[in-house]
């Protein structure tokens, strides 16, 4: 969806979700004012934005005064002439304003400065917005603001939504900044079809069988065409690591054609082949809709891989039988791939080490039991880890259990106290936006009666206990010295130092940031270290 020549005007544009917005906003075709309290970082802002054309300007506001906020707001007036959309981002987090001092003499005047800010501040940015746009009616204008962090900031779905996610009561697909436009799914019901399949009639495993021998041709063949003769032309490909590294999700021959192009030589899938340990069923989901279900294994360039594909038949002429028994009248309507095993490493490795005599095995033959084998886990001794991930959040966890599921060795290196620090240190009305069944940790899903949008401090306490479950390395109040970070020839990898108050070195060869992105822009290169920056 374009938004080309439209305009918006955000507070707090600086940093955080105010920065994301504006590059999303300016990605859409947009042009904007970005105003904070911090100007330097605001110009910076402007000036990155502005590298292919004047779409930016900067400006400077303290949200909690009427005067230099009317001010700001003139100048993007001036700036853009006419504006479409606000976006009142400015906040702070909570602030301790009431002293626990039972001991303490005479009275201490309460900070109150988050309620200036996130309450007095976006009222008065709301105020300058709707008097503007009295001012410039007729045309279309909006008002989307970040729920200031002072106040309860529990997401809802609009019963008229484009998804099941939601963002502060406005439809996902008005979020564009965050999330981007998302269109509802067209599934393969009876009335899209346009007949009433016979599913009795259908032989699941003689129809996957041959659909498998069609299909595993064309990956082989590595003919994106006849791949794409499989699927519908509005159907999905789920890729988890696989194709690319990274988890995306395509939708329709435009978006899978791509891919597949410049994937599928570099990846090699090879001898795709039904998964003998999961037979091809049918699975009816209600009245008017089913699908047969085939489970596949397949290898490619650097490992194994498995895949699950929903098929669904075509339009059938009259809806007879004997068409839903031709392999030809089914097509993939959802196909999600994944990464199984990386070749050179043992996804079983620990279990064979650590259990194969029903109790806890040390491989040294030195006794140690579980403590003593997870102390030396985690302090790397005797095992360098092939990965370091920055950061102990959610997704530095997540990448962190995958890693320990393939049997590759990671270590995280966390700032804070512990795992999930960045969650738990957030303002207690915090929830996700994101619904929960959208979160799901590895090997480990949030139990069933968890809310859809979950509170910031449950997430940080499921998170400590999820880390100390998985057996993950974690190195707390520690932090990567870039200065020092060397790249060893000899070993091929890069060393990288500090852990707590004492100076330690280890070797990997990848290195993962799982950092806000405000954040990332500090570790875009280490100057020592020559490897790759991959990045979304």
């Amino acid at each position: 969806m374009s938004y080309s020549g439209e305009t918006a005007y955000i507070t707090g544009g600086a940093s955080g979700i105010g920065r994301f917005l504006a590059e999303r906003l300016v990605s859409k075709g947009m042009k904007v004012v970005v105003s904070d309290r911090n100007f330097k970082g605001a110009e910076e802002v402007a000036q990155d934005l502005n590298k292919n054309g004047r779409i930016a300007w900067a400006a400077r506001v303290d949200v909690a005064d009427w005067d230099s906020q009317k001010q700001a707001f003139e100048t993007a007036v001036e700036k853009l002439g006419r504006i479409h959309y606000v976006f009142p981002v400015a906040g702070i987090t909570e602030r301790l304003w009431i002293p626990n001092e039972p001991s303490g003499d005479g009275f201490v005047k309460p900070d109150l400065s988050v309620f200036d800010i996130n309450g007095t501040g976006a009222l008065y940015t709301s105020a300058l917005a709707t008097q503007h746009f009295r001012a410039q009616q007729p045309n279309k204008h909006g008002f989307r603001g970040k729920k200031p962090s002072g106040w309860n900031d529990e997401p809802i779905r609009p019963p008229n939504a484009d998804s099941t996610i939601g963002w502060a009561g406005v439809p996902l697909s008005d979020t564009l900044g965050y999330y981007g436009h998302v269109k509802r799914a067209v599934i393969p019901t009876n009335a899209e079809l346009g007949f009433t399949p016979d599913y009795a009639s259908v032989d699941p495993v003689k129809i996957a069988e041959a659909f498998t021998d069609s299909f595993a041709n064309a990956v082989k063949s590595q003919k994106v065409n006849a791949i794409l003769e499989h699927v519908y032309t509005d159907g999905y490909w789920k890729d988890v690591e696989v194709l690319t590294w990274d988890i995306r999700r395509l939708h329709g021959h435009d978006q899978i054609r791509p891919m597949l192009v410049e994937r599928l030589p570099k990846t090699g899938i090879q001898n795709l082949r039904i998964n003998p340990q999961v037979p091809p069923s049918l699975e009816t989901l209600g009245d008017d809709l089913s699908f047969l279900i085939a489970h596949f294994e397949f290898d490619f360039e650097n490992g194994t891989g498995v895949a699950v594909a929903r098929l669904s038949p075509l339009m059938a002429k009259a809806g007879l039988a004997s068409e839903l028994a031709d392999v030809a009248s089914w097509k993939i309507y959802t196909i999600g791939t994944t990464l199984e095993t990386v070749q050179g490493w043992d996804a079983e490795f620990g279990d064979k080490n650590r259990y194969q005599r029903a109790k806890v095995y040390d491989p040294d033959g030195k006794g140690r039991n579980y403590e003593d084998l997870r102390r030396d886990e985690a302090d790397c001794k005797g095992v360098d880890p092939v990965v370091v991930i920055v950061g102990a959040g959610h997704t530095g966890l997540s990448m962190a259990a995958r890693f320990k599921l393939l049997g590759i060795p990671h270590l995280i290196i966390e700032k804070g106290d512990h795992a999930g620090y960045s969650w738990a240190t957030r303002y207690a009305s915090l929830s996700l936006h994101g619904p929960t069944f959208t979160n799901h940790m590895p090997a480990l899903p949030f139990p069933h009666w968890f809310p859809v949008f979950l509170p910031a401090q449950q997430l940080a306490k499921f998170l400590y206990h999820y880390a100390e479950i998985m057996d993950l390395n974690i190195w707390t109040n520690s932090h990567l010295d870039g200065e020092t970070a060397v790249y060893d020839e000899e070993k091929v990898g890069g060393r990288f130092m500090s852990h707590e108050r004492m100076v330690l070195s280890v070797l990997c060869t990848l290195a993962i940031w799982s950092l806000p992105q405000e954040c990332l822009e500090r570790y875009q290169t280490f100057p020592k270290f020559p490897g790759w920056l991959i990045s979304k």
